[in-house]
């Protein structure tokens, strides 16, 4: 039997690596996400799976998962943006640090610590021709944004 996760199939003599045997194999042989919610629970908020990859992975529409979600009022502290932020990139259907850009962002909490505004590290990275994200220059906004979540990682 195969599977496909993360846009790679998996058969039964693959270890899987984010997601139990359990997890997979239930949601095959019972019905819809609200006949299988503690399985959804799990994969939604223990597993950090979107509602696009639950439905991959289960086979289950995306709008019933998502509507599921929303009647039991399962809800994500932080909500995983559709596309990964500044210091990661997706392999294989899951996130993982992206090395250069981890270096640029120790680069602006440094330029930050000695004193520099949001608006002077933007407009060094651009000058220095360090590319943003979606490969263009550099906002004090987007800096801002990648500082925050740096002094929230290290509560």
């Amino acid at each position: 039997m195969v599977f496909l996760f993360g846009g790679r199939s998996l058969t039964l003599d693959e270890p899987l690596s984010t997601v139990s045997y359990v997890s997979v194999f239930i949601p095959h042989f019972i019905g819809n996400p609200a006949e299988n919610h503690e399985i959804l629970r799990k994969l939604y908020l223990e597993f950090d799976l979107s509602s696009y990859q639950i439905s991959d992975l289960t086979g289950w529409s995306r709008t019933a998962i998502s509507d599921y979600l929303r009647k039991a009022e399962i809800n994500k502290e932080f909500i995983k943006s559709p596309i990964p932020r500044y210091g990661e990139r997706e392999v294989g259907g899951v996130r993982v640090p992206h090395q250069a850009e981890q270096k640029v962002i120790q680069k602006i909490v440094t330029l930050k610590s000695k004193g520099h505004s949001f608006r002077e590290i933007a407009k060094f990275l651009t000058e220095s021709g360090v590319l943003s994200k979606r490969g263009g220059q550099w906002s004090k906004t987007t800096i801002q944004e990648i500082f925050k979540r740096e002094q929230e990682k290290k509560k």
